[in-house]
């Protein structure tokens, strides 16, 4: 006990970068066109590794609270689904404390940029998946799009911006506005090969972002800017409840067809798909179905509230709002801008809504910033 006791931090740092490691490793090799049929047992030791780093970290009474009620929605998911992913989160979330954020988005950057490059590589020599698919993606044209080993041209475009993100969050002292050009030039570049409107749009708009808030420095301050966030995060679950709401109408809405152009199809999509209409808006649950689990679609937050129910759905989209609220008190603005990003994504594409923590860097910033977020008084603090 005496040792563990002199060694207790740099246990628990192993034990949760040892768990990342494990999750990142899974998410990599999900993108890529190896199978993974250890999957459920390696997220059952990333869940025992995260439990032990809870053990070693120092918590108050009411963090132990929240954690209790956390555990206890993640517990009724689980009663209702069979799905253990809230409670994954949860301990996840808490393992992040006391561990530093920017570090530790470094290290997911690195790693994900490595494996990503590693698919690239074994797809172009031929080794391992393939470089490009042809098949009729819109307006039946057949057409020849790039994957570069991922699957499908928007997953490949998908890990672009995911990197994008992580880079611009983890060196944000560092960038400048040649390099901000040169990623905005190498999305651009991308796209040509991908065709991907949402990953292309949703990137460029994160670099001219980033690039608005890192010239105006003043900018950065303004509570004006983060309530402006607030709004758009809003907005999207907004149009995804909405979009839910009216997806069996659009054939005989012109409005509601244009809607669904805009959002590539995707309403269409929900009611259409299956003879259960999964994920229409007259489908969803308080707390969700096992069968719900079966179908999946590419809307993500529409996926959110059909997977798991309307009451986790809505916690989750109250704890974005306080969590802009931090970033505020932080002053970060990085971690607003990786918010309303992954927010307009996630109306078109379910990324980061699924049984993969690290695709989810959200999460992330929810463990940095959770002691301060729950706390009973938030500290302004300059960043």
């Amino acid at each position: 006990m005496e040792i563990l006791g002199k060694n207790k931090e740099k246990i628990a740092s192993i034990l949760f970068y040892t768990a990342l490691s494990i999750e990142l490793l899974i998410v990599l090799i999900d993108k890529s066109a190896l199978m993974n049929p250890w999957e459920g047992q390696l997220f059952r030791v990333t869940f025992v590794l995260f439990v032990l780093k809870v053990c070693l970290t120092k918590y108050s009474f009411r963090e132990w609270l929240w954690m209790a009620g956390f555990g206890l929605l993640g517990l009724a998911v689980y009663y209702c689904t069979g799905e253990n992913i809230i409670l994954r989160i949860v301990v996840f979330v808490a393992a992040m404390k006391g561990m530093e954020l920017k570090k530790v988005l470094k290290y997911v950057f690195w790693m994900t940029l490595a494996g990503s490059l590693l698919i690239i590589i074994l797809a172009c020599t031929g080794v391992l998946g393939t470089v490009s698919i042809s098949q009729v993606f819109r307006k039946d044209v057949l057409e020849t799009r790039y994957c570069f080993g991922m699957g499908h041209p928007n997953a490949f475009h998908c890990m672009f911006l995911m990197l994008v993100l992580l880079f611009m969050y983890s060196y944000r002292e560092r960038l400048n506005t040649v390099i901000l050009a040169g990623l905005f030039i190498g999305n651009l570049v991308l796209f040509y090969f991908t065709d991907s409107k949402t990953g292309g749009g949703m990137t460029a708009i994160a670099i001219v972002m980033t690039f608005l808030l890192y010239k105006g420095v003043k900018l950065q301050e303004k509570r004006w800017v983060y309530l402006l966030g607030i709004l758009v995060f809003a907005g999207c679950i907004g149009i995804s409840v909405w979009a839910a709401k009216y997806t069996e109408q659009v054939w005989n809405n012109p409005l509601l067809m244009k809607m669904d152009t805009l959002l590539s199809g995707r309403m269409v999509n929900l009611y259409w798909n299956n003879a259960q209409h999964a994920g229409a808006l007259v489908t969803w649950t308080l707390f969700s179905d096992p069968s719900h689990l079966n179908y999946y679609f590419d809307m993500g937050w529409v996926r959110m509230f059909y997977w798991y129910g309307i009451i986790p759905g809505v916690v989750f989209t109250v704890m974005h709002i306080l969590l802009i609220k931090e970033c505020y008190r932080k002053r970060d603005y990085m971690g607003l801008i990786m918010i309303v990003t992954l927010a307009g994504y996630t109306i078109v594409e379910a990324h980061i809504i699924s049984e993969y923590m690290a695709r989810n860097y959200i999460l992330f910033l929810f463990g940095g910033y959770a002691s301060a977020m729950l706390s009973a008084e938030g500290e302004k603090e300059e960043q």
